[in-house]
């Protein structure tokens, strides 16, 4: 499934012109970007603002936990009203960026690094690590087209400008996929890795046990128990505890207040609320998405599909399923465009893919002028696109 060299795609008669086009054109568009954000940055739009306050709360969060860790304390980023008291500090009392840690204890071993560093190198490391992490794992499936896509895509910029970690998710995503078939123990372990994460992983394991791929199961099963006992021993006794406890009341902070923004949220529980429907509704819709989607990925695994195929449709249904999903987790939908593009490459495209490929990559730059929920129907999209081409054959 991983990318081949270009003198072995010519001797197999593919097609190199068109690919070297898009792989040049997205390096323009990396250019770009990086002008964007160097213009931002002096202008006092990233970053830090004319204030001096961080210019968001996202990394903000990361960074101020990295150093709670790293100074003794690493549950209180579970504690709600000190975590916002702390933030709130540097981002300005005014603020109403969401301020929470959403994320299990072992995910605490991610950030614990960024305290080492001050707000803006440690920003600038966070992303240059994460995004050439997401670039190595697209290189093994696109080979340098796949480097390209993980610099050039609008994806990348959305995830770039808050400090997120969907370059993370993206990449244990990737290397799972790539990994599967080949070394499949080490699958499992990136697959583990993505519990730092939860809510992106449950097809993972139906899909594994539904084709009798036991062993990197077993192994991502393992590797999960041992970050969780790993991080309950290095943060101390209750860590688990005081997820969940804080999980819930960060939770409630988030949506209770009734200030939320649902269509930040890229699902359909989002859609829902910021229609203005009641909970139920949205719950019970995000549920037959889910179910819905399952079935459809599920179908595509144990049909006679290409490993690309199976692969685009595990990603895409990955970012269908959760109903905690936003736009700097669009680095997912690139991991998908990928695999459709590997098995494109190999047995051409059909008609109207590329446009439809141009519009999922277009989706992040619809959502942030729009605010319309974009990237779920761009993983809808995607999704599609597998099934037809495993109706191909």
């Amino acid at each position: 499934m991983g990318g081949s060299t270009d003198s072995a795609r010519q001797a197999r008669g593919t097609p190199m012109r068109g690919r070297d086009i898009v792989t040049a054109s997205l390096f323009l568009c990396f250019l770009g970007m990086v002008a964007l954000c160097i213009g931002l940055a002096r202008s006092g739009a990233w970053f830090v603002g004319p204030d001096g306050a961080p210019t968001s709360a996202d990394f903000l969060v990361f960074w101020v936990t990295g150093g709670l860790i790293l100074g003794g304390e690493p549950l209180l980023p579970y504690d709600q009203a000190r975590l916002t008291a702390l933030c709130r500090a540097l981002i300005g009392p005014d603020s109403d960026a969401l301020i929470a840690w959403f994320y299990p204890p072992h995910g605490l071993f991610v950030v614990a690094p960024l305290g080492l560093l001050p707000l803006i190198p440690a920003w600038i490391a966070w992303v240059a690590v994460t995004l050439s992490a997401l670039a190595w794992s697209l290189w093994a499936i696109v080979g340098r087209l796949g480097v390209a896509l993980a610099l050039g895509l609008p994806a990348t910029l959305a995830c770039v400008m808050v400090g997120q970690n969907g370059f993370v998710t993206a990449a244990l995503v990737a290397g799972t996929l790539v990994l599967l078939d080949r070394r499949p123990w080490v699958a499992g372990v990136l697959l583990g890795l993505l519990t730092y994460k939860p809510h992106f992983g449950p097809l993972f394991p139906l899909v594994l046990l539904a084709t009798g791929r036991w062993t990197p199961a077993l192994v991502a099963g393992v590797t999960a128990l041992a970050l969780a006992g790993a991080a309950e021993i290095v943060f101390g006794p209750g860590a688990w505890a005081a997820f969940l406890q804080g999980a819930q009341e960060q939770t409630l902070a988030m949506v209770g207040a009734g200030a939320w923004d649902w269509r930040k949220m890229q699902s359909a529980y989002g859609m829902v609320h910021a229609l203005g429907g009641p909970r139920w509704l949205a719950l019970l819709l995000q549920a037959a998405l889910a179910l819905t989607v399952a079935w459809l990925v599920l179908r595509i695994w144990r049909r006679p599909a290409t490993a690309a195929v199976r692969a685009a449709a595990l990603a895409a249904g990955a970012m269908l399923v959760p109903p905690y999903v936003f736009i700097y987790d669009a680095p997912v939908t690139t991991v998908a465009i990928a695999f459709l593009l590997r098995d494109a490459m190999d047995r051409g495209f059909l008609r109207g893919e590329k446009w439809a490929l141009i519009l999922v990559a277009a989706a992040p730059v619809v959502q942030f002028l729009s605010l319309f929920m974009a990237l779920p129907v761009a993983a809808a999209l995607l999704l599609g696109l597998a099934v037809r081409r495993a109706e191909r054959g």
